[in-house]
């Protein structure tokens, strides 16, 4: 299961939870991050393993410097599901410039769960 997360709130932690439910004692989990090309890579590994350390399993992390779509079109044939955070907190006009990652995911050879918190 591969869980991108664009930073660690709760969220990405009941993400990381579904994953490695659904993954059960057998199966692997994947936590990734997109960064820029001016972003910190050590801060988005701090940030990975930080989020990960309190759970039990086999959980990797992954940072690239793609755009999340380009990761997903290009990494998501490699797992049996994607699992999105619900992107509650951007207002109309963020949406409107920058449509959630769930609606741009049209070469994703995989299934997609999506997550809500709420």
């Amino acid at each position: 299961v591969l869980v991108p997360v664009r930073r660690a709130s709760d969220v990405a932690n009941h993400m990381v939870d579904f994953a490695l439910r659904l993954a059960g004692k057998s199966g692997q989990v994947a936590v990734g991050t997109c960064i820029g090309d001016r972003d910190d890579r050590r801060r988005a590994e701090e940030m990975l393993a930080s989020l990960v350390d309190p759970f039990e399993g086999d959980v990797e992390t992954r940072v690239s410097r793609s755009d999340i779509t380009d990761f997903l079109a290009a990494t998501g044939a490699q797992y049996d599901l994607v699992v999105i955070g619900a992107s509650q907190d951007r207002s109309a006009a963020s949406r409107f410039i920058s449509p959630p990652t769930f609606e741009r995911l049209e070469a994703v050879e995989t299934d997609v769960a999506i997550v809500d918190s709420d």
